[in-house]
């Protein structure tokens, strides 16, 4: 039975298409005779609202929706009672607005005035660093560091590579079509790795999403209203505001 769970667990982690964790499955389901168990049969026929392989195509950037739902629980715990009015349920709701909107801007200025360590030498590294906020690019630089645990063979000039890890390192993740930059907007250990071997010394433009950049910041406000937002209390722009720069800083 645990090995039966685990390796369904494996159909539903390393799946990275429908079509991939279909014949995954199945696969399982014949190899243990399970075709006809209800519980795994309900599971399968809930997939497309549980099954990763079924959002690669979407921005889910680098949390979960369990993460948000408690860490937006405790916040609110903190700052508003069981038996609090809805006066001052609000009172509280915009109190946090501002206090996010504060940490926020300590971030900005962080991010606009203080150079980010790098980790090693190569340009690729030293670009990000310019392009992106410090946030951002110290998430690329764990792909970055988890790229040099890969090996890479050249299939096609130029064209098709062949790239397999060659050490362990923590969370390893051996797919090339992780598709990463599907979900988090930034690119996976084994591009970056295959762009190293291609001697590339800038990020080219496909490798950039801009809404992680520091030039991200100038359109944002615009479009959020941040200007309203300083000049008063308004809670319905202070939350589209910080949806919008969330994962950022």
């Amino acid at each position: 039975m645990a090995r039966k769970r685990q390796e369904l667990k494996r159909a539903v982690k390393d799946s990275f298409t429908p079509h991939e964790f279909e014949t995954r499955w199945k696969a399982v389901l014949d190899k243990y005779n399970a075709r006809d168990n209800n519980r795994i049969n309900y599971l399968y026929n809930i997939r497309s609202y549980w099954v990763p392989a079924f959002f690669m195509d979407s921005l889910y950037p680098f949390s979960s929706t369990t993460a948000r739902s408690e860490s937006t629980n405790a916040m609110f715990k903190g700052n508003v009672a069981h038996k609090d009015t809805i006066v001052n349920f609000f009172a509280a709701y915009e109190n946090i607005q501002e206090k996010n909107l504060s940490t926020l801007d300590r971030c900005i200025y962080d991010s606009e005035l203080k150079t980010p360590n790098q980790w090693s030498y190569n340009s690729l590294e030293e670009h990000e660093a310019k392009i992106y906020t410090n946030a951002i690019f110290r998430k690329f630089q764990v792909e970055f560091k988890n790229s040099t645990a890969y090996g890479v063979k050249e299939l096609v000039k130029e064209k098709l590579f062949e790239v397999k890890r060659k050490t362990e390192y923590s969370k390893p993740d051996d797919r090339g079509s992780c598709r990463k930059l599907d979900r988090d907007g930034i690119h996976c250990c084994h591009v970056l790795k295959i762009a190293e071997r291609l001697d590339l010394l800038l990020l080219p433009e496909s490798f950039v999403r801009h809404r992680w950049t520091k030039a991200a910041d100038h359109d944002v406000p615009l479009s959020t209203g941040q200007q309203l937002i300083i000049g008063g209390s308004k809670a319905g722009d202070a939350v589209q505001y910080c949806i919008m720069m969330a994962g950022r800083y």
